[in-house]
């Protein structure tokens, strides 16, 4: 949750290994996460480039952040992400970005579930609540998704995204 403290160890990592895959792919997620497209774009796609020293596990990775941060193919980026979550069915990334990947098409039902087993598989991870909540948004389910973020506070857990989402139902509910 910490993407700019991150930032230095992976540019260690690559001075160390310029061909490290992974920490391309992790500092482009980084950066992706922190707003900086380019940056992030010109990392994965460096990750992307040295995709054969990778095993199948970080191929996934590399290959589906690719698709859905560099290219936005996001059909191909849904389906990297679904081969990943087949493959390793309780690694939780491709869950979370599955969810964001069908609230951005528009399938919205699709995103709640998704949304429901990352929250199952990481109850710890403030992105999958608040990814939860913007499936309720979505889905015009306003008491469910202020449920869902009031369950987040009482964990603890707390996101720049969740509290825009808060916002989001604040509108809904005409406050």
């Amino acid at each position: 949750g910490e993407d700019a403290s991150c930032v230095p160890s992976f540019e260690r990592a690559i001075r160390l290994d310029p061909n490290f895959a992974m920490a391309y792919a992790a500092l482009g997620n980084a950066y992706s996460n922190l707003g900086e497209d380019g940056l992030a774009a010109k990392n994965i796609s460096r990750a992307y480039a040295l995709r054969e020293h990778v095993n199948q596990h970080e191929r996934f990775y590399v290959e589906s952040h690719y698709f859905q941060f560099v290219t936005g193919d996001l059909d191909k980026a849904q389906h990297a992400y679904e081969l990943w979550a087949a493959t390793y069915p309780n690694d939780l990334a491709p869950r979370t970005n599955l969810a964001v990947i069908d609230s951005n098409l528009g399938n919205f039902t699709e995103s709640l579930e998704r949304a429901k087993e990352a929250v199952r598989l990481a109850p710890g991870d403030s992105q999958n609540y608040a990814n939860l909540v913007d499936a309720y948004i979505s889905l015009n389910q306003p008491r469910e998704a202020r449920a869902v973020a009031e369950e987040a506070f009482r964990r603890n857990l707390d996101a720049p995204s969740l509290r825009l989402y808060l916002y989001d139902v604040a509108f809904l509910d005409h406050n």
